[in-house]
C-alpha cells in the first residue's frame, strides 16, 4: 500500500484530539497593535505625537536570545533581547504602510516594559495545520 492510510473520519478525529489539547500556553504578555497617531503632538515646540495601540493580553513562550543567535545575527540580534513565540501574526516592519499612515510595527509589554520588533525567525507549523511565530524584542526605553 502506499500514501496516506487515514480516512476522512480518521483526520476527523485527530483534528478533535487537537482542538481538545490546543490549550494557551506561556506566560501572559500584552499585544499592543498600532492603530495610528492619537495626538499629533507640537513639532515646533518639541512635543511628539503620541502613537495608539489596540491592547490584546495573549500568551506566549518568552526566552532570552542564546548568545550564538547573537553572534551569529551579525550584530542585529543583542544579549538582553527577548525570543518571543505567539500564535499570532504581528507587524513587524516600522516603515509598512497601512490605512492611517505608516505603521509603528506592533509592539508587546511584559513585565511592565515595552519591547518592539527587531526580528523575526521562520515560523513552525505544528502537525501541518497551526502556525506558531517567532520574533526577536529589544526593551524600548533605559527602564
Amino acid at each position: 500500500m502506499t500514501g496516506e492510510q487515514f480516512s476522512d473520519k480518521d483526520q476527523s478525529f485527530i483534528n478533535d484530539c487537537m482542538r481538545d489539547v490546543n490549550v494557551p500556553y506561556g506566560e501572559k504578555v500584552y499585544l499592543k497593535q498600532y492603530t495610528g497617531i492619537s495626538d499629533p503632538g507640537d513639532p515646533i515646540n518639541g512635543i511628539q505625537a503620541k502613537h495608539s495601540y489596540k491592547i490584546t493580553p495573549v500568551q506566549a513562550i518568552i526566552e532570552s536570545v542564546s548568545a550564538t543567535d547573537a553572534l551569529y545575527s551579525g550584530g542585529i540580534y543583542l544579549v538582553g533581547d527577548l525570543r518571543v513565540t505567539l500564535t499570532q501574526k504581528l507587524n513587524f516592519v516600522d516603515s509598512t504602510v497601512q490605512t492611517g499612515g505608516t505603521s509603528q510595527g506592533d509592539r508587546l509589554q511584559y513585565r511592565e516594559h515595552d519591547y518592539r520588533i527587531v526580528g523575526r525567525m521562520n515560523p513552525e507549523t505544528i502537525i501541518a495545520q497551526d502556525k506558531v511565530f517567532i520574533y526577536v524584542f529589544r526593551k524600548v526605553g533605559n527602564a
